[in-house]
């Protein structure tokens, strides 16, 4: 087998870890706007891509839709920790 690496940075293990491989932010308003381009992993909560396999944080592969709730809930943590405005974002 032959891989040809573009940098440290590349693995092809990274495919695995969620879905393409590629690291997205969006703003928090976009998910709250459009919930059906994301999803939610059910171990740990965090809010993923819809195309993402596996979650970005914990690698699980189950998920539920996203709802309101869970958006809000994520506002108000932003709130909470000292910051939220229309432009906040998120890895997902």
């Amino acid at each position: 087998m032959f891989f040809l690496f573009f940098g440290a940075s590349f693995s092809p293990l990274l495919p695995l870890q969620g879905g393409r491989g590629e690291n997205m932010h969006v703003r928090v308003s976009s998910i709250l706007n459009k919930p059906e381009d994301y999803k939610v992993c059910t171990k740990c909560g965090k809010i993923n891509w819809y195309e993402r396999e596996n979650c970005i944080s914990c690698g699980s592969r189950r998920f539920r839709k996203v709802r309101r709730k869970d958006v809000l809930s994520l506002i108000e943590y932003f709130k909470e920790v000292g910051h939220y405005c229309e432009d906040c974002e998120i890895e997902v």
